[in-house]
């Protein structure tokens, strides 16, 4: 299952950094959007070994994916990303924050 997870999590933030090459290197959203997405796949990854701890790696990761969804509605309501691609991602980090509760 922890394999699955962090495959799924590796996928996902692939696929934010795809979407966030064509942001300038200049926009500060970019590089918030990216340490998001690398802090959601070390959380994921974490849940694993963290044993007695795993409620509140949960709780972060929930907080982490939370995070990112507020981002990329930042970053949807301008012209950074498309509609198609927010849906995307948000779509596949809630799966993956279901798949963990």
């Amino acid at each position: 299952m922890f394999e699955e997870l962090k495959q799924r999590a590796l996928k996902i933030t692939e696929a934010l950094y795809r979407t966030t090459d064509l942001f300038s290197d200049a926009e500060p959203l970019k590089w918030s959007l990216r340490q998001g997405g690398l802090d959601i796949l070390n959380s994921v990854s974490l849940l694993e070994s963290v044993g007695y701890e795993k409620a509140r790696e949960v709780s972060r990761l929930e907080i982490l994916i939370k995070n990112v969804f507020l981002k990329l509605e930042l970053a949807a309501s301008g012209t950074f990303i498309s509609k198609m691609n927010f849906e995307v991602l948000r779509r596949e980090y809630g799966a993956l924050l279901d798949r963990v509760l």
